[in-house]
């Protein structure tokens, strides 16, 4: 039986907690037992509704309050993006491997043979599993005009359309036109590109994850519009633009963004 009281411990440079294990450098406790003891107060400060980071009143459902959650939004965008400068330098550099690029805000990794879906919703999570793997084949840097183009089609346009398109496809290119003129026409209202695989419809007020979430979805929005008279609210933009307005709130042709450093 281990008498040696906390004091003791310290004395030595054990952990006073567990007395089994090393101390940190910067800390009393040794990793084990520090996020132990973190994990301990943190859920404690959550039961009150309390921040987790400083212990003031925090708004319902948040565990920070809103300067530290701002400062948490800040800080995990800038390391967002360190991951993911990382990951497009391992694949060729910040560089559409289409059609050229180079507007950061545009820029995303494709999964060359499919299989996007699933690595949608933890992005960051798998961008640090390729640098874990070296950058394994099978990806590459497109912008997002040329990514969705590559969906929309099975090839990007700048490389050439399909000889035969199948009737699915003419019957939903045959609906974005016509929903398109309705609202200006099938050019993006922000860079005026027009080639209509890169087109969708934006929520200029945003909202449009919500509405995808309850039914009008990526493949079926234009239907949408089209059955419900063409409601006001929307626009034609491309995918790059419609992206960086979703990720930033205004795309860069319209304004400098400042990515956090």
């Amino acid at each position: 039986m281990n008498t040696m009281s906390e004091n003791g411990r310290s004395g030595t440079g054990l952990c006073p907690m567990c007395g089994a294990n090393p101390r940190r450098k910067n800390g009393p406790y040794c990793d084990s037992c520090a996020a132990k003891y973190q994990s301990k107060r943190c859920n404690a400060l959550r039961a009150r509704g309390l921040c987790t980071t400083c212990g003031q009143p925090t708004q319902p459902g948040k565990w920070r309050c809103d300067k530290h959650l701002a400062i948490s939004n800040i800080s995990s965008k800038a390391s967002h993006q360190v991951v993911r400068q990382k990951v497009f330098a391992g694949y060729g550099g910040p560089i559409c491997a289409c059609c050229g690029c180079e507007w950061d805000n545009f820029l995303t990794l494709d999964h060359i043979h499919g299989g996007g879906t699933r690595d949608h919703r933890r992005t960051n999570t798998f961008y640090r599993r390729l640098i874990a793997a070296n950058f394994p084949d099978g990806y590459q840097v497109l912008c997002q005009n040329c990514n969705w183009g590559k969906r929309y089609r099975d090839c990007c346009p700048h490389k050439g359309l399909p000889a035969m398109l199948t009737y699915d496809q003419k019957r939903k290119a045959r609906i974005k036109r016509e929903v398109m003129d309705h609202y200006g026409g099938p050019t993006c209202a922000c860079c005026n590109e027009s080639m209509l695989e890169f087109l969708t419809m934006d929520h200029i007020a945003g909202g449009g994850r919500r509405h995808h979430q309850q039914g009008g979805t990526h493949n079926n929005i234009c239907a949408w519009l089209k059955k419900n008279s063409y409601p006001r609210g929307y626009q034609v933009l491309c995918m790059n633009c419609n992206w960086a307005k979703h990720k930033n709130g205004v795309c860069p042709h319209q304004g400098q963004i400042i990515i956090p450093e």
